[in-house]
């Protein structure tokens, strides 16, 4: 089942071609699991959140906070990234904390859909803004993985981590937030090495509690061997140090 769940995610962002799409087309009229998979898949696309602006607060960040990103070690997920198994790292309280309950058997895709939307939604805009000729050069995905949260199982969220023309970006969606924050409030997103963490975008949420943003790595940052990605809840734009809770985590 683990390889039919690839093929609906390749088929869906068209990544099969030729004879491996026309196969999958076939197996789909006698597979009713890979149909349904592709049914909600397609279906959750409309629930996904746009692009949104990013805004990044400046640097100069102190060694003190997020401890609480490293309180107990838990196993860390990888969702469809063609990379090394994660290692574990202590990034929410509780492991059972973090778990949804699993209403339906497709709960897998929650996350999943909205990594993959958002590393589609950048390699298109790239499209876009620079003509067909750019189309032949491929985004690269270096990592997508899920966020946890310590707090609540209905706050979801992924970040993946792409590289176009030698640049790379991290792209981070989550739902499940506060809908309404207050007019000064943003969701802001930290690369975190040892206890020192990294600005790296902030975002406001939708009425539905969802948001997404998209951050430039500089050069030294997309060399970096980070540990964890993190958000918390800040009671202003571009704070100097972080004041908020952690609503969401993962190792790098």
């Amino acid at each position: 089942m683990t390889q039919c769940k690839h093929q609906v995610i390749d088929y869906f962002n068209g990544h099969l071609q030729g004879e491996e799409k026309t196969q999958f087309e076939e197996h789909i009229k006698h597979c009713s699991d890979c149909k349904e998979e592709l049914e909600e898949l397609t279906s959750l696309m409309s629930d996904i959140p746009f692009l949104a602006e990013d805004e990044t607060p400046p640097a100069g960040m102190k060694d003190r906070i997020l401890s609480r990103v490293f309180e107990e070690e838990i196993p860390e997920t990888t969702i469809a990234a063609k990379s090394n198994p994660p290692q574990d790292l202590k990034i929410v309280r509780d492991a059972n904390e973090m778990k949804p309950p699993m209403k339906k058997k497709n709960q897998w895709l929650l996350p999943l859909v909205a990594a993959l939307l958002l590393i589609s939604a950048a390699g298109n805009v790239y499209f876009l803004t620079n003509g067909t000729d750019q189309a032949e050069q491929p985004v690269k995905v270096v990592a997508t993985k899920s966020l946890a949260s310590a707090e609540s199982a209905k706050t979801t969220g992924a970040f993946s981590v792409i590289e176009h023309h030698g640049k790379k970006e991290l792209i981070v969606s989550a739902d499940g937030l506060k809908g309404q924050l207050d007019s000064s409030a943003v969701y802001q997103v930290w690369l975190i090495k040892g206890d020192q963490p990294v600005p790296a975008g902030a975002f406001k949420t939708d009425s539905k509690g969802e948001g997404t943003v998209t951050y430039a790595l500089s050069e030294k940052e997309a060399n970096e061997s980070w540990d964890t990605v993190a958000v918390t809840l800040e009671p202003k734009k571009d704070n100097k140090l972080p004041q908020g809770p952690v609503v969401l985590s993962a190792a790098f």
